[in-house]
């Protein structure tokens, strides 16, 4: 398997119906890195910085994703390409080694100190060494089952004190 790097003006020389193929095949579900998705969303939001990286055999592709440059804290590093309308960056890829030699791949050609991925779901990246890290986003919930006081009681006096007075406060504007 080969590591490629498509620039933005070879971006559809890409083979489709192996994209295709990846998409049904791939352990990740990812409809923003699928073909008919991605690359308009390249045309029209990427920037000349942005570029496609694969693994690839003769006759498939194994690994997908889109990654622009980075720099954080003085490092340089990869991450993941995201578009304002793209809630999902995991790559595209068949099975884990292919995805492991992807980062690897990506890493060294880039002279990369870290591989970003933002916004994955859940992969086994345990099985994936080397330096790259991801984030999601964790929203706050309550159970709508739970009564408001066993809610306060759950929490520390001070912290009940604080919901108490953001309540009353919320209440007296709304009600004037």
């Amino acid at each position: 398997m080969k590591f490629r790097v498509y620039e933005k003006s070879e971006w559809t020389r890409i083979h489709l119906q192996q994209w295709a193929d990846l998409d049904e095949a791939s352990l990740s579900i990812n409809p923003f890195y699928e073909h008919w998705n991605l690359l308009p969303a390249l045309e029209h939001f990427g920037k000349d910085k942005v570029k496609l990286i694969t693994i690839e055999s003769n006759d498939a592709i194994h690994a997908l994703m889109p990654v622009v440059a980075t720099k954080n804290m003085g490092f340089f590093g990869l991450r993941s390409w995201k578009h304002s309308h793209c809630f999902l960056s995991t790559p595209l890829f068949r099975s884990v080694d292919a995805l492991q030699q992807l980062i690897k791949k990506a890493s060294a050609a880039a002279d990369a100190s870290f591989f970003r991925v933002e916004n994955y779901h859940k992969i086994n990246w345990e099985k994936s060494h080397g330096p790259h890290s991801t984030s999601s986003f964790c929203r706050a919930s309550q159970s709508l089952d739970m009564t408001w006081e066993d809610f306060l009681s759950a929490h520390s006096k001070q912290r009940q004190k604080e919901y108490r007075r953001n309540l009353n406060t919320a209440e007296s504007n709304n009600f004037r």
